[in-house]
């Protein structure tokens, strides 16, 4: 429920924790929205998924609390009622309100289906125990709540895909099945993942560093449309364009040596068409 407050103040002594996937229970409440607005794609994920409890700092770390309250939880208090009357006196309360995303009915949607079936299948919710074989559950018809139909069949028969992605994304063609789970990592023996493209000074002063424009954005939907899951693994530097796969990527594997960056900006130059990738993977705050 805080994730649709404006402003999140917490105290020191605070925890954060979602606790329903270990009962069951798919999101609810807008949380598959709410949480990567706040955090980004790649954190809500990993606090999802591995159930992580974040103390305040971690929470404020995240971005998931814009402050911490030392002083005791009448002065947190205090402090969030001097924020809200700060907000009402000026004009932050209109920019506060147009700045608010909007409740996706798709996502709604999801969750309610997401959180029926998880009833069905294993009792879900907040029960301690399955339900029993003789309790009878009412057929439940979710067809009229699916606002899109799946893209691929349900078969379990699906075959796991590499794609070895090259140093340099001139070298790339994006073709590969649409139902097989893809596994992007770099060219055996390379020394990095993916350097992206060459904005080099000669190439930004040419113009001809947006030549290859046209077709980095048909990577980008290919990747972003790629029905089954993708997995991205990572050594070295990867870097500008190539920064695409783990901003698109289910899940990114990054060994001890990968680092990530966008050095086009040091040179002149936007980061571009990665740009908003970068935007669905991170928080908005983390890009900026």
């Amino acid at each position: 429920a805080c994730l649709h407050a404006d402003y999140i103040v917490a105290d020191s002594k605070a925890t954060f924790e979602h606790g329903n996937l270990v009962r069951g229970v798919c999101p609810l409440g807008m949380l598959s929205q709410t949480l990567p607005n706040a955090v980004g794609r790649a954190r809500a994920l990993s606090i999802y998924l591995t159930n992580d409890t974040l103390d305040a700092a971690a929470a404020h770390e995240a971005r998931l609390a814009n402050e911490v309250c030392t002083e005791g939880v009448e002065a947190m208090q205090r402090r969030a009622f001097d924020v809200a009357c700060e907000i009402v006196r000026g004009d932050a309360a209109q920019a506060l309100l147009q700045s608010r995303v909007a409740a996706h009915v798709a996502h709604r949607a999801a969750e309610a289906v997401g959180h029926a079936e998880c009833r069905l299948t294993n009792g879900g919710a907040f029960a301690k125990a399955l339900i029993a074989d003789s309790y009878a559950v009412p057929p439940l018809d979710m067809t009229p709540l699916l606002l899109e139909p799946p893209t691929i069949a349900t078969s379990p028969e699906y075959s796991v895909h590499t794609v070895f992605v090259p140093a340099s994304l001139g070298g790339l063609e994006p073709d590969w099945p649409d139902n097989a789970l893809l596994v992007f990592r770099g060219v055996e023996g390379a020394e990095h993942f993916c350097l992206g493209g060459d904005p080099s000074q000669a190439n930004l002063e040419s113009g001809s560093f947006l030549d290859g424009l046209p077709a980095f954005g048909n990577l980008l939907e290919r990747l972003r449309d790629a029905p089954m899951p993708k997995v991205v693994v990572c050594h070295g530097a990867t870097r500008g364009g190539g920064m695409l796969f783990p901003c698109l990527g289910t899940a990114v594997l990054a060994h001890s040596d990968a680092t990530f960056g966008f050095p086009e900006i040091r040179r002149g130059a936007l980061p571009g068409v990665v740009s908003v990738a970068a935007r669905r993977r991170l928080s908005p705050a983390a890009c900026e």
